[in-house]
């Protein structure tokens, strides 16, 4: 509350001043718990002050909501690019309550905090004067505010992927690569008194704090050994919360995320649930759910689960207890392997890129 204060995030006004048709958004308070680096010990207990967005206007209090951040490949570019060289820096950055620093255009209504209603002023209502988390637009427009701030310090979006921003001067270098309200700055020894001044711009700006060398985040673990030029991407507390979450903490380890022969490597539409008892056997069991978490360690650092998750995502919208079988193996061998990750090495002898093409140059 005291952030939302300094920061002039509403306008008390009397619910008289709300034009007549327009909705005045209920708030909720959200509770997390913000974990260290490496996803095992919590640092601290978070509360959030949110709106209701669900209950906004399409044309009233809100126009556009889409928001990028960027890609995981582009994040892996540049952990690679952070570990080409033994001096080079990736930075974390973390914007603190982010969206409350972003101005709204539209005009958003909404009821008082739970808890923290003004004395005398129990019915009076907020004029949102900044982009209030839950709100619709509350990502699009944090995003267009840390756009223009970048771009007024001389950054520049690439075209493929518009929440990275570069700039370069002479033989020093600054990308940005960003993800809501984390900041990864990766630079070059050149560049220090160019990554200097966009702190010193950014904190004049916003609220904002440095983790140091990026450790830990989007449930990821980075260790680096900058001397010998190997960097490591883990996602162990990931897995073991998607192990405990289903139910798999103490399952028995397989060796391969697949079987690779037999009738219990083919799916077909035999093996889709016929009676009434097959399809209340499957009709709790978490499919969506599952696969969503699969699919983020697959996409940013278990590439050993892709083909058997694609293989398994291929049957999600038509869901059986074989499709399940092949869902928990995947688990299974997860939690064997919880360990393992993506690790990337610096190689100076050798190009870092190889292709290999069919000598013949066959069309056929």
């Amino acid at each position: 509350m005291e952030s939302h204060r300094k920061n002039g995030t509403w306008i008390l006004c009397p619910r008289s001043d709300v034009p007549p048709g327009t909705p005045i958004l209920r708030d909720r308070w959200a509770y997390d718990d913000k974990l260290a680096a490496g996803g095992k010990n919590i640092e601290r207990f978070k509360a959030r002050l949110t709106a209701m967005g669900c209950f906004q206007k399409e044309g009233i209090d809100y126009t556009d909501t889409y928001a990028s951040v960027m890609s995981t490949r582009t994040f892996r570019y540049l952990l690679q690019l952070y570990n080409s060289e033994a001096d080079y820096t990736m930075d974390h950055w973390d914007v603190s309550t982010a969206f409350i620093h972003a101005p709204l255009k539209e005009k958003v209504w909404m009821q008082q905090a739970t808890g923290h209603a003004v004395k005398g002023k129990e019915s009076w209502v907020c004029l949102l004067v900044k982009a209030l988390y839950g709100t619709k637009q509350a990502a699009n427009a944090w995003q267009q505010h840390l756009k223009g701030l970048l771009t007024e310090n001389g950054f520049s979006s690439l075209i493929l992927d518009p929440a990275t921003y570069v700039k370069r001067v002479d033989s020093a270098f600054v990308v940005i690569g960003t993800h809501v309200d984390d900041l990864f700055v990766v630079s070059n020894p050149a560049a220090k008194s160019m990554k200097d001044g966009l702190w010193q711009f950014l904190t004049s700006k916003l609220s904002i704090k440095t983790l140091g060398e990026a450790k830990w985040t989007l449930q990821m673990l980075i260790q680096r050994d900058a001397k010998a030029g190997v960097l490591k991407l883990s996602q162990e507390s990931f897995i073991v919360e998607v192990l405990r979450r289903f139910n798999m903490s103490n399952c028995k380890s397989v060796p391969t995320p697949a079987v690779d022969s037999g009738a219990e490597s083919v799916m077909t539409e035999d093996d889709l649930p016929k009676t009434a008892d097959e399809l209340k056997e499957i009709e709790d069991l978490p499919f969506m759910e599952l696969t969503g978490c699969l699919w983020w360690l697959a996409q940013m650092t278990r590439l050993d689960i892709f083909v058997a998750l694609q293989r398994a995502s291929q049957w999600v919208s038509k869901p059986s207890m074989k499709l399940w079988r092949w869902l928990v193996r995947i688990l299974k061998y997860l939690s064997g392997t919880k360990d393992l990750g993506l690790v990337y090495t610096r190689n100076t002898k050798e190009p870092p890129l190889k292709a290999y093409v069919d000598a013949a140059f066959a069309d056929t």
